[in-house]
C-alpha cells in the first residue's frame, strides 16, 4: 500500500501547484537565459553597424566581414576548453558601468546620426561591445574566465579602421618605400623611370603606387589572418611574433611584386592592360599571402598545439544581471526613437533643394570613362561617383558625387574642394573667384570658380565646382576646409544637421585663353548634361 508524501502541514501535494512551479521556474531561468543573449546580440549589431560603411566601401578593412565570424570560432573554440568557474571580480561594477553606458547611449547615438564615418566612433562601439562581453564572462567566470577568453574577446578590435592620421601616416611612408623599389626594378630592367612622390612615372604612362597597392592593402588584413591563425593553433607567444613578422613581410614583399608586375604591363602593353590587372592582381597576392601564412602556422604549430582540455560541468551559458539586461536594452530601443525626434524637430523648417543629376555619358566628343581610385571614396564615402574627360576646343576634365541622405557627414561633400585637392597634387592656387549663382534648365546653382596653375609648365587651369543639398535647413556648421574636424561634426550634431542627401560637380579646363571662354564652356556642358525633373523638390 502506498503512502501519499505529506508536506510539513500534512496536506498532499498538489499537482497543479507543482507545474505552475516548474513553469515559472523555467520562465524566469528562460529570461536569464534570453535577456543577457538578446543584450550581446544587440552590442555586437551596434558595432556591425557602424564598421560595415568601412568595410563595404574600403578595400583596405573589407577584410572585416569575415572577422566576426572567425570571432565566433574562436569563441567556440575556447569555450570547450574553459576552466572552472571563478569568484567575479567587477560584479559590485557592473550597475555602475551599466549606467555609465545608458548616459552615453543618447549623445553618442544623435552624434553618429550625424557623422556615420567619423571613426572615433567606430572605437567607442568597439570598446562598449568588448566592455559588456567582459562583464558578462567575469559575472559567469570570473578572473580565470577573463584571462581564458582574452583573446576571442579583443580579436574583433582588428577590424576596426585605423584613426586616420596613423593610418595616413604609415600608408604614405609604406607608399614611397614601394615607390622607390619599383623604380630600381625598373630601372635594372632597363626601363626609364622616376618617382615623383607615391608615382612611377614610366616612358608609357603613370602608375600610382596608391592605385598599384592601395596603400599596401594586404597589411592590416594579413596581421588579421596572423594573429588568427597564431590563436587557433595555439602557438607560443615567441611563435606568435614569428607568424606576425612573417605576415608582415609577404605584405610588403607581395605589394612590391604587384607595383612590378603592373610597371611592367605599363612599359610592355600600356595603360590599357594596366586597367585590365589591376584587381586581379590585388586578389592573386592576397590568396598567396593567405596560403603562405596557413603553411608557415602550420608549421610552427607543430607538436605546439595544447590538448583540449575538460569542459567543466558548471555555467553552461553566459550569465548577466537581469535588471542590467533590461535597462541597456531599453535605453538603446528608447534613444532610437529621441534620436529621430531630435532631428525632426531640428528639421521642422527645412526646405527643399535643387535636385538634379547628370546625363552620363554626357553628350561630349570623344568622352572616356575614367576609373576612380579607391582612396578617393574612402575619403569621401559617396554611393554615386563618376569621372571622365573629353576634347573638344579645349581639354576637360569632370567629376560628379552624390550622397544619399545618412550616408556620411554633411560636411564630406565639401572636403573634395579644389583649393585642397588640387595644391595636394602639385598645383598652385592663383585666385579663388567666389560663387555666384547661375540658373540652368530653369535651376538655380551655386558655381564656385578658381584658377591654378601647373609650377612646371606655366598652363593655367579653370575649375569650376558646385555643392548642393537636397534639403536646405537654418544650421550654420562651420566646416574647416580640407578636413572635417572634430568641433564641427559636435557642432553638427547640437544643431540637429544631419546629411540631408548632396551632389557634387566639378569641372577643370585647361587650354582655355581666359576665364569668360572657360565659363562658357561649363555653361554649354551644364545645359546640355544636367538633368532636371520636372518637379526639381527634394523626396527625401
Amino acid at each position: 500500500m502506498t503512502t501519499t508524501k505529506l508536506k510539513p502541514h500534512g496536506r498532499p501535494w498538489n499537482l497543479y501547484s507543482m507545474i505552475t512551479k516548474q513553469k515559472q521556474f523555467s520562465g524566469a531561468q528562460f529570461l536569464k537565459t534570453m535577456l543577457p543573449s538578446c543584450l550581446l546580440l544587440a552590442t555586437w549589431l551596434l558595432v556591425v553597424r557602424q564598421l560595415s560603411l568601412e568595410w563595404t566601401i574600403n578595400p583596405e578593412y573589407q577584410y572585416g566581414w569575415i572577422v566576426p565570424f572567425l570571432s565566433l570560432l574562436l569563441w567556440q573554440q575556447a569555450w570547450g576548453s574553459r576552466p572552472a568557474a571563478g569568484d567575479p571580480i567587477a560584479a559590485r561594477l557592473i550597475l555602475l558601468l551599466v549606467v555609465l553606458l545608458v548616459l552615453f547611449a543618447l549623445p553618442l547615438r544623435i552624434i553618429e546620426e550625424a557623422n556615420p564615418d567619423w571613426r572615433a566612433l567606430n572605437y567607442y562601439y568597439a570598446c562598449q561591445a568588448i566592455l559588456i562581453t567582459a562583464l558578462m564572462v567575469d559575472y559567469s567566470g570570473g578572473w580565470p574566465w577573463l584571462r581564458h577568453f582574452a583573446f576571442p574577446l579583443l580579436f574583433p578590435i582588428v577590424a576596426v579602421p585605423w584613426l586616420g592620421q596613423i593610418e595616413t601616416e604609415i600608408i604614405q611612408t609604406l607608399q614611397r618605400i614601394i615607390s622607390f623599389f619599383g623604380v630600381e626594378a625598373a630601372s635594372w630592367m632597363g626601363w626609364s623611370a622616376f618617382q615623383k612622390g607615391n608615382l612611377i612615372v614610366l616612358s608609357q604612362g603613370v602608375v600610382g603606387i596608391n592605385d598599384a597597392c592601395s596603400g599596401i592593402r594586404s597589411l592590416q588584413s594579413s596581421l588579421m589572418i596572423a594573429l588568427f591563425l597564431g590563436q587557433y593553433f595555439k602557438l607560443t607567444v615567441l611563435r606568435r611574433f614569428a607568424l606576425i613578422t612573417l605576415a608582415l613581410f609577404f605584405a610588403f614583399a607581395l605589394n612590391v611584386m604587384r607595383a612590378f608586375f603592373l610597371i611592367s604591363m605599363m612599359e610592355l602593353h600600356g595603360a590599357t592592360e594596366v586597367t585590365s590587372f589591376h584587381d586581379p592582381a590585388g586578389f592573386t597576392i592576397a590568396a598567396i599571402c593567405l596560403l603562405l601564412l596557413w603553411i608557415a602556422s602550420t608549421c610552427l604549430a607543430t607538436s605546439e598545439t595544447d590538448p583540449p582540455g575538460n569542459r567543466p560541468p558548471d555555467a553552461p551559458t553566459l550569465r548577466f544581471p537581469m535588471k542590467c539586461s533590461i535597462l541597456l536594452l531599453a535605453a538603446w530601443i528608447g534613444t532610437e526613437g529621441l534620436n529621430q525626434a531630435w532631428y525632426v524637430w531640428h528639421e521642422r523648417n527645412n526646405v527643399a533643394g535643387p535636385v538634379w543629376s547628370l546625363k552620363w555619358p554626357p553628350p561630349r566628343p570623344q568622352f572616356q570613362d575614367v576609373r576612380i581610385a579607391d582612396e578617393i571614396q574612402v575619403y569621401l564615402h559617396y554611393n554615386d561617383g563618376k569621372q571622365g574627360r573629353w576634347t573638344d576646343r579645349y581639354h576637360w576634365d569632370v567629376f560628379y558625387f552624390s550622397w544619399k541622405p545618412g550616408r556620411a557627414s554633411a560636411g564630406i561633400a565639401r572636403f573634395h574642394h579644389p583649393d585642397i585637392c588640387l595644391p595636394s597634387t602639385g598645383f598652385v592656387l592663383k585666385e579663388d573667384l567666389g560663387a555666384k549663382i547661375i540658373e540652368i534648365n530653369g535651376l538655380n546653382l551655386p558655381l564656385n570658380s578658381y584658377i591654378f596653375q601647373d609650377p612646371l609648365s606655366g598652363q593655367l587651369f579653370y575649375v569650376f565646382q558646385i555643392v548642393t543639398d537636397d534639403r536646405v535647413g537654418n544650421q550654420v556648421v562651420k566646416w574647416q576646409k580640407g578636413a572635417v574636424d572634430a568641433h564641427a561634426r559636435l557642432q553638427a550634431a547640437w544643431e540637429g544637421y544631419r546629411n540631408p542627401g548632396q551632389r557634387s560637380l566639378m569641372l577643370v579646363n585647361m587650354g582655355a585663353p581666359d576665364l569668360a571662354a572657360a565659363e562658357a564652356g561649363v555653361q554649354s556642358f551644364l545645359a546640355d548634361s544636367l538633368l532636371v525633373p520636372p518637379n526639381p523638390i527634394a523626396t527625401h
